[in-house]
C-alpha cells in the first residue's frame, strides 16, 4: 500500500517531470560553463569560404550588406537610448526603449563583426576586432 501512495502522490506532483528536467538543466548547464575549456573550429578564412561556397562577388554583396545592416540597428540603438532618456526625464517609464536598444545593439554589433571578418579575410577573435575598432576610432 505505502509504495503505491508513493507513486500516486510521485505522479501527481509530476516528480519524474522535475527530476528529468532538473538532469536536463545540470546537462545544460555544464555544457555552457565557463569553466570547461572549449575547443573550437580550427580554420582559416579561407577554408571557411569554402565551406560555404561562397565566391568573391557574394563575398563583396554580404560585406557591403553587413555594413547597412550594421549601420541600421546602430542608429536604431541610438534613437532607442535618446526615446529611453527622454522617457525617462519625462516621469515614464523607458525600459523598453532600453530593452529595444539592447537588442539592436547586440545586432549591430554582430553584423560589424561579420563585416570586419569579411574585410579583413580572417576569422579574428572579438578581442582582436575590439582592438581594431579602437585603433581606427582613434586614428592609429
Amino acid at each position: 500500500m505505502k509504495p503505491k501512495i508513493i507513486a500516486t502522490l510521485g505522479n501527481m506532483l509530476g516528480w519524474t517531470t522535475i527530476a528529468d528536467s532538473a538532469k536536463w538543466i545540470g546537462s545544460m548547464g555544464r555544457r555552457v560553463s565557463p569553466f570547461h575549456r572549449r575547443n573550437g573550429r580550427e580554420e582559416t578564412f579561407d577554408a571557411a569560404v569554402r565551406r560555404v561556397g561562397a565566391d568573391a562577388q557574394s563575398l563583396t554583396a554580404n560585406r557591403r550588406n553587413f555594413a547597412v545592416v550594421a549601420t541600421v540597428h546602430g542608429l536604431a540603438t541610438v534613437a532607442a537610448c535618446g526615446f529611453s532618456v527622454s522617457a525617462f526625464l519625462n516621469g515614464g517609464n523607458g525600459l523598453a526603449w532600453l530593452g529595444f536598444a539592447a537588442v539592436n545593439g547586440a545586432f549591430a554589433f554582430t553584423f560589424a563583426f561579420r563585416h570586419w571578418q569579411i574585410r579583413t579575410q580572417r576569422l579574428g577573435s572579438v578581442a582582436e576586432f575590439l582592438r581594431d575598432a579602437s585603433r581606427f576610432r582613434s586614428g592609429r
